[in-house]
Protein backbone atom coordinates (compact mmCIF):
# COMPACT_ATOMS: atom_id res chain seq x y z
CA UNK A 1 0.00 0.00 0.00
CA UNK A 2 1.03 3.57 -1.04
CA UNK A 3 1.58 6.12 1.65
CA UNK A 4 -0.97 7.98 2.54
CA UNK A 5 0.19 11.66 1.67
CA UNK A 6 1.31 10.44 -1.74
CA UNK A 7 0.17 12.29 -4.44
CA UNK A 8 0.69 12.34 -8.61
CA UNK A 9 3.43 14.09 -8.40
CA UNK A 10 5.16 11.55 -6.01
CA UNK A 11 4.96 9.02 -8.12
CA UNK A 12 5.99 10.37 -11.22
CA UNK A 13 9.51 11.88 -9.33
CA UNK A 14 9.75 8.10 -8.07
CA UNK A 15 9.57 6.62 -11.48
CA UNK A 16 6.77 4.59 -10.10
CA UNK A 17 4.19 6.05 -12.51
CA UNK A 18 4.13 3.00 -15.68
CA UNK A 19 3.59 5.99 -18.54
CA UNK A 20 4.78 8.77 -16.25
CA UNK A 21 3.60 11.76 -19.12
CA UNK A 22 0.87 9.75 -20.38
CA UNK A 23 -0.86 9.16 -17.22
CA UNK A 24 -0.92 12.96 -16.48
CA UNK A 25 -2.18 14.07 -19.38
CA UNK A 26 -4.91 12.10 -19.49
CA UNK A 27 -5.74 12.74 -16.11
CA UNK A 28 -6.13 16.12 -17.07
CA UNK A 29 -8.46 15.51 -19.83
CA UNK A 30 -10.75 14.12 -17.15
CA UNK A 31 -10.39 17.29 -15.52
CA UNK A 32 -11.06 19.22 -18.41
CA UNK A 33 -13.65 17.34 -19.01
CA UNK A 34 -15.38 17.49 -16.10
CA UNK A 35 -15.09 21.99 -16.28
CA UNK A 36 -17.30 21.18 -19.80
CA UNK A 37 -19.62 18.48 -18.49
CA UNK A 38 -20.43 19.88 -14.78
CA UNK A 39 -19.10 23.00 -15.06
CA UNK A 40 -16.37 22.99 -12.57
CA UNK A 41 -13.60 25.72 -12.62
CA UNK A 42 -10.48 24.58 -12.58
CA UNK A 43 -9.02 26.38 -10.12
CA UNK A 44 -11.20 24.50 -7.68
CA UNK A 45 -10.70 20.77 -8.75
CA UNK A 46 -8.35 18.60 -7.06
CA UNK A 47 -7.11 15.29 -7.78
CA UNK A 48 -6.83 12.37 -5.29
CA UNK A 49 -5.27 9.28 -5.85
CA UNK A 50 -5.86 5.52 -4.57
CA UNK A 51 -3.47 3.61 -2.31
CA UNK A 52 -3.97 0.28 -2.53
CA UNK A 53 -1.61 -0.85 -5.75
CA UNK A 54 1.80 -0.40 -6.72
CA UNK A 55 1.60 3.53 -7.78
CA UNK A 56 2.17 2.09 -11.53
CA UNK A 57 -1.75 3.84 -12.64
CA UNK A 58 -3.48 4.17 -9.76
CA UNK A 59 -7.22 5.15 -9.72
CA UNK A 60 -7.81 8.69 -8.83
CA UNK A 61 -10.81 10.60 -7.97
CA UNK A 62 -11.72 14.43 -9.19
CA UNK A 63 -13.10 16.63 -6.42
CA UNK A 64 -14.35 19.92 -6.33
CA UNK A 65 -13.00 22.20 -4.01
CA UNK A 66 -13.94 25.64 -2.98
CA UNK A 67 -14.00 28.29 -0.15
CA UNK A 68 -17.91 26.55 0.61
CA UNK A 69 -16.54 23.01 0.56
CA UNK A 70 -17.24 21.44 3.78
CA UNK A 71 -14.62 18.71 4.97
CA UNK A 72 -17.19 17.02 7.18
CA UNK A 73 -19.88 16.16 4.11
CA UNK A 74 -18.97 13.98 1.20
CA UNK A 75 -20.26 15.97 -1.17
CA UNK A 76 -19.46 19.55 -2.22
CA UNK A 77 -22.60 22.34 -2.12
CA UNK A 78 -21.96 25.13 -4.69
CA UNK A 79 -24.06 28.20 -4.66
CA UNK A 80 -26.72 26.92 -6.97
CA UNK A 81 -27.12 24.70 -4.24
CA UNK A 82 -26.54 21.03 -6.59
CA UNK A 83 -24.38 18.84 -5.14
CA UNK A 84 -20.88 17.41 -6.55
CA UNK A 85 -19.98 14.24 -5.65
CA UNK A 86 -16.14 13.09 -6.16
CA UNK A 87 -16.06 11.78 -9.82
CA UNK A 88 -13.62 8.48 -9.68
CA UNK A 89 -11.87 7.33 -12.67
CA UNK A 90 -9.40 3.89 -13.60
CA UNK A 91 -5.96 4.71 -13.60
CA UNK A 92 -5.57 2.05 -16.61
CA UNK A 93 -8.02 3.31 -18.99
CA UNK A 94 -9.26 6.73 -17.45
CA UNK A 95 -12.76 5.58 -17.66
CA UNK A 96 -15.39 6.60 -15.37
CA UNK A 97 -15.95 4.12 -12.50
CA UNK A 98 -17.56 3.73 -9.01
CA UNK A 99 -14.84 1.97 -6.68
CA UNK A 100 -16.41 2.22 -3.71
CA UNK A 101 -13.33 2.36 -1.79
CA UNK A 102 -12.93 2.86 2.11
CA UNK A 103 -11.45 6.24 2.73
CA UNK A 104 -8.29 4.50 3.87
CA UNK A 105 -7.50 3.60 0.64
CA UNK A 106 -7.81 6.76 -1.01
CA UNK A 107 -4.99 9.88 -0.03
CA UNK A 108 -5.73 12.37 2.13
CA UNK A 109 -3.31 14.91 0.31
CA UNK A 110 -5.08 16.48 -2.89
CA UNK A 111 -3.42 17.83 -6.23
CA UNK A 112 -4.92 21.07 -8.19
CA UNK A 113 -4.57 20.67 -11.79
CA UNK A 114 -2.15 24.05 -11.71
CA UNK A 115 0.25 21.37 -10.25
CA UNK A 116 -0.54 18.87 -12.88
CA UNK A 117 -0.03 20.97 -15.82
CA UNK A 118 3.51 21.90 -13.95
CA UNK A 119 4.62 18.40 -13.75
CA UNK A 120 3.28 17.50 -17.18
CA UNK A 121 5.59 20.53 -19.11
CA UNK A 122 8.66 19.29 -16.99
CA UNK A 123 8.10 15.54 -17.90
CA UNK A 124 7.32 16.74 -21.35
CA UNK A 125 10.42 18.23 -21.51
CA UNK A 126 12.83 15.43 -19.58
CA UNK A 127 11.07 13.25 -22.16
Amino acid sequence: MLDERVKITDLADKRLLRDRLGYVRKVLLNCYGMYQSRGWKIEHIRVRIGRTGSGSAPHYQLEYVSEDFDLSKTFVETRFLRRSFPQQFSGQNHEKKGFGFAKESWSTELESVASLEELRERLFKTK
